[in-house]
């Protein structure tokens, strides 16, 4: 035990004050440790230095606080006391402990320092306030709701609370609400840019708590009829910016690798643009935009045709073009979850010629049965290409990296078929697999057959 924290209080101050913010905090464990051997002197454990290493982590973290902006600047009358997280609260505490460095034996010193308020009875602290906040009425004056908001917002700039940042942005959020339904948009248009730069600022951390946020808030926004807010919003949301599906490859268990929180940014675009399609066709076209200029990435399973029968039920007349542009751009032609029909049959027969042994071929066959996605029409393109260049490149990024090690170019799988595809494109005097579709299958078969 000595030798582990004398190894940690090596450490320079900016790593002590991360340790410092660990949920579990090595101040509750040193406490632990004096509870263990309460009776008992243990050999080998050495007080001083375990008591020196409390006194180190203490300090930085009362410091820490004593440069952060005194949050009492936020306190009005009717407002729960923000005396626990105040600058002369933190600076009682660090007076406190430097006294304490002065009296007794080092075991005793561990001992009353272990019961000092450590770094996440602070952040506690910070929440607690921010929950009794909550209580605030929203038809009580507009002053305390405003600072009640600027309070928030400090929190979500402190980066120190990062573990309350989430549970805050939704508070935010919820005052927002409350305010929009209420004030006038020049009363809230500070605190709505505002929040529009925190959701930016944390997307990357809260991808879809940002998003909800958005939705909720835009919602809210539509029902009050104000074209000037509308407008403000769409601007804000579309400067926001767009979660791309970034598929990167495919796991040996079939599935894309890519950007979950691409489906979840359509969905909550969608979800404003059906309220009304003529006031939000901003959105709808940078929709289209995003998609066209990056792709997505769609599986059966995501059941994504109710989106688009939302969208088509809606008042779509006055943005007939961009709707018919915008779903021309989605893959929601399922029936079925999972290969069903003549994709099912087709590609089992395929498999089964080689009695599951062509690597390609079987990993092609459990993809669109089990992970079927809008990117197995370009994979089965791609293995057209692979087959009539025995090129491994053109299969790339549609298989992961063992299957492309299984997979020989030279090999009895791929040799005969590549002769066929090759003569197959020649005779016809193609040089793109999408042109195979131009040609009538009993002329392909003709072609093969000789």
């Amino acid at each position: 035990i000595t030798e582990i924290f004398q190894l940690l209080s090596q450490l320079p101050d900016e790593k002590l004050l991360l340790l410092a913010r660990i949920y579990h905090p090595l101040m509750r464990t040193l406490n632990e440790l004096l509870i263990k051997f309460d009776n008992t002197e243990p050999a080998g454990i050495d007080w001083k230095l375990l008591g020196d290493f409390a006194y180190r982590m203490l300090d930085g973290t009362y410091r820490y606080w004593l440069i952060q902006n005194d949050p009492r600047v936020y306190h009005r009358p009717g407002m729960p006391s923000f005396e626990a997280i105040s600058h002369s609260a933190i600076q009682a505490h660090l007076n406190r402990l430097q006294e304490l460095k002065e009296e007794g034996t080092p075991r005793d010193f561990l001992y009353k320092v272990s019961r000092c308020p450590y770094y996440m009875d602070i952040v506690k602290a910070y929440q607690r306030i921010g929950d009794k906040l909550k209580t605030i009425a929203a038809e009580e004056d507009d002053v305390r709701e405003n600072l009640k908001l600027s309070y928030l917002f400090r929190i979500m700039e402190t980066e120190g609370l990062l573990m309350i940042h989430e549970s805050t942005l939704k508070e935010i959020n919820r005052v927002l609400v409350q305010m929009v339904r209420r004030q006038t948009y020049e009363d809230i248009e500070a605190f709505f840019l505002k929040t529009f730069q925190l959701l930016k600022s944390n997307v990357e951390k809260y991808p879809e708590t940002a998003l909800q946020l958005i939705k909720t808030l835009g919602i809210e926004i539509y029902k009050r009829n104000n074209s000037r807010m509308v407008e403000a919003f769409l601007g804000q949301t579309v400067r926001f910016g767009f979660q791309y599906s970034h598929v990167s490859g495919f796991t040996r268990e079939w599935q894309p690798i890519d950007n979950p929180t691409h489906i979840v940014n359509i969905r909550v675009w969608l979800a404003l643009i059906v309220q009304n399609p003529e006031w939000f066709d901003t959105l709808l076209s940078a929709l289209i935009i995003n998609i066209k200029l990056t792709g997505t990435c769609i599986r059966d399973t995501d059941l994504f045709q109710k989106e688009v029968t939302r969208l088509l039920n809606s008042n779509i007349s006055p943005v007939y073009n961009l709707v018919k542009q915008f779903a021309k751009l989605l893959p929601v032609y399922y029936n079925d979850i999972g290969a069903e029909g003549l994709l099912r049959e087709v590609s089992t027969e395929l498999d089964e010629i080689t009695q599951r042994q062509d690597h390609l071929v079987h990993f092609l066959r459990k993809q669109c049965h089990v992970e079927s996605n809008n990117w197995i029409v370009d994979f089965m393109r791609a293995v057209f290409a692979f087959w009539r260049t025995a090129d491994k490149a053109q299969i790339a990024d549609f298989v992961p990296p063992e299957v492309l090690a299984q997979t020989d170019q030279t090999g009895r799988y791929v040799k005969s078929v590549h002769g066929i595809t090759k003569e197959l494109f020649g005779a016809q005097g193609i040089t793109d697999e999408q042109q195979l579709l131009q040609f009538s299958l009993a002329k392909t078969e003709q072609i093969i057959q000789g």
